[in-house]
């Protein structure tokens, strides 16, 4: 699944608590030299699977933590520790971050990326 996850507070703000693994690395080969993420919502089709894979992702995710014997609020209290920034864990760390503060904000899924030095941007993830 190619997609990133961020959430849109409500003023319209957008906050992503999500760090990228290995980041410095994808700076050097994509010649990125400004960490500034560029963010584009997916819209029609590649939002309604995206959307489909995301939920499916969830109850993948506790359905895998049931079975090793951590409940949903055991792994959620875990996201919590980690102040919903588990480096490439995009989607558990908006949805977790909304079930705290519901009615702040909504989760968008679509692209995000940095420019690089020719002023392209490089759309890494989604």
């Amino acid at each position: 699944m190619d997609i990133h996850c961020w959430i849109q507070l409500d003023n319209g703000t957008i906050f992503d608590p999500t760090p990228i693994a290995n980041q410095q690395s994808i700076f050097l080969i994509r010649g990125i030299d400004d960490d500034k993420r560029f963010y584009s919502p997916y819209s029609n089709d590649n939002l309604r699977k995206a959307t489909k894979d995301v939920f499916a992702m969830i109850k993948h995710v506790h359905t895998i933590s049931q079975n090793s014997g951590t409940s949903k609020d055991q792994y959620h209290n875990g996201i919590r520790f980690n102040h919903y920034s588990e480096p490439s864990n995009c989607i558990m760390n908006c949805f977790h971050w909304l079930l705290d503060d519901k009615g702040k904000g909504k989760m968008i899924i679509g692209k995000m990326d940095w420019k690089t030095k020719s002023g392209n941007i490089w759309w890494e993830f989604g």
